[in-house]
């Protein structure tokens, strides 16, 4: 109890002497504003909930708290973060990240050419068309098999996030109404069918990106967003869970709004406030993108005498070898990842043939798989990376390259997920929209050189003449 106290005293006075350098609101769409709210803070806040609150994690119900694995963790999260801190300092650069709030150094968004827009608009209509006409009403590919279903259909996910983002950059470039509706449309129906899946990450992603697109476009992000963003957040998380936790098969693939908002308030009826906020939302948000649970239940599993195979052993690392054929391929079962690998393998003593338990772990407890405590020195690589694609894409004046930014944000960045997870989705995703802009821009271009050749300037001036 008394390392922890120091340790987390440690931290506290860390981030009183150098958090303004990671925390500032200013600083709020760089990755390093992301990975320490995530990890060394996140972490202390999910040692406490664990420490008041005692064993809450639903996924790993046979986790014993034990402060001295609790005091690994903090230690080895800390160091992890302090390497990251510093390889992204050195790698972002003053001229890239001066002390000013960065946007006033960056160069003003140009506008998106509405045929790309709308090129993208199209294909989010009709993805969400089929999410939210699907007789199951959480994902239409279940309707079709999952198995028989091509990664390209991942890719056209892009296609929603570049339409929500695109339009919202659009209006706040343009201010016309016509994008602003767009976006509110699209927007609403994702958030509407996330309500439906009971799945707060989607409406927490759009929140975020909202956030960013604000502060590229000039806008500062003041606290009072930031309340705003949590007051979003609250009411949507609760409901999700309430509905989850009360009973799965209540979840009826053809519930209604009306039916499914009838079902929170009364479950909520029976809840005092304190309940409602500590247990579907304190905890369910903690645990989220936490990972310590995972990280202390690897580690007890050690100490109880696991011995790893050398397969696992190094964590996400042999999913190069899938992760290739999986994005020509049409199938990439949850079993191939280390989310699943130790908990049923070890933990569990699940058969291959019987995984299902989902533990997340995430960039820190895969770090320490597969080198032990030098692992913290994959952070040094994660600071480089990070660096290189705020400074690649966000500060770019080219909104598509923003764009692109906000979705690796929101799929790679935000989401603490191991080093070569969901490589297959980004793949597809990015050939999906680098090839459609390229495609695009080029058209347009043949189009714009067409309508400027001498004779058909003359042309033109003739039939204006006549």
């Amino acid at each position: 109890m008394t390392v922890t106290v120091l340790l987390l005293s440690l931290i506290s006075a860390y981030y009183a002497m150098e958090g303004h350098r990671y925390l500032r609101l200013e600083r709020i769409a760089e990755p390093a504003f992301a990975v320490n709210v995530a990890y060394l803070l996140n972490f202390p806040v999910r040692a406490l909930v664990l420490l008041v609150f005692g064993d809450t994690m639903e996924t790993a119900p046979a986790l014993e708290w034990d402060f001295d694995t609790c005091n690994t963790v903090l230690l080895y999260a800390t160091a992890c973060v302090l390497v990251f801190n510093v390889s992204y300092q050195y790698f972002s650069g003053a001229r890239v990240l001066p002390a000013a709030p960065a946007v006033r150094a960056l160069p003003p968004l140009q506008s998106i050419p509405l045929p790309i827009l709308g090129y993208f608009a199209l294909w989010a209509s009709v993805v969400l068309y089929f999410l939210l006409s699907s007789h199951t009403s959480i994902n239409f590919i279940n309707d079709l098999g999952e198995s028989d279903i091509p990664q390209i259909v991942n890719a056209v996910w892009f296609a929603i996030d570049v339409s929500i983002s695109g339009s919202l950059i659009m209006w706040l470039i343009t201010r016309r109404l016509g994008y602003l509706a767009a976006f509110a449309v699209l927007a609403g129906l994702f958030v509407y069918y996330g309500f439906m899946l009971t799945a707060k990450h989607i409406l927490l992603g759009c929140l975020v990106i909202f956030l960013l697109v604000l502060r590229r476009v000039g806008f500062s992000i003041r606290p009072a967003y930031l309340l705003a963003t949590l007051l979003l957040a609250v009411p949507f998380v609760v409901a999700s869970y309430a509905v989850r936790d009360f009973d799965i098969s209540v979840i009826s693939p053809n519930e209604t709004l009306a039916g499914r908002t009838t079902l929170v308030f009364g479950l909520l009826d029976e809840s005092s406030l304190g309940d409602v906020l500590t247990n579907l939302f304190l905890i369910k948000m903690t645990d989220r993108f936490a990972y310590l649970d995972a990280f202390m239940m690897y580690l007890q599993g050690l100490d109880q005498g696991v011995a790893l195979d050398l397969y696992d052993r190094v964590g996400s690392l042999p999913t190069y070898k899938l992760a290739i054929p999986s994005i020509f391929g049409v199938d990439k079962s949850t079993i191939q990842n280390i989310h699943v690998w130790f908990a049923n393998k070890y933990w569990y003593g699940l058969p291959y043939d019987g995984y299902g338990v989902l533990v997340p772990f995430g960039r820190t407890t895969e770090s320490f798989m597969i080198f032990g405590w030098a692992g913290f020195l994959m952070f040094a690589f994660y600071g480089w990376l990070f660096a290189w694609l705020y400074r690649r894409f966000y500060c770019s004046a080219d909104p598509a390259m923003v764009i692109y930014y906000l979705l690796l944000f929101n799929y790679y960045i935000l989401a603490d997920d191991n080093l070569l997870f969901n490589i297959s989705a980004i793949v597809w995703g990015s050939v999906f929209f680098w090839g459609s802009v390229f495609a695009l821009r080029l058209a347009m271009k043949h189009t714009m050189a067409e309508a400027t050749r001498p004779e058909v300037l003359k042309q033109r001036s003739e039939r204006i003449g006549y």
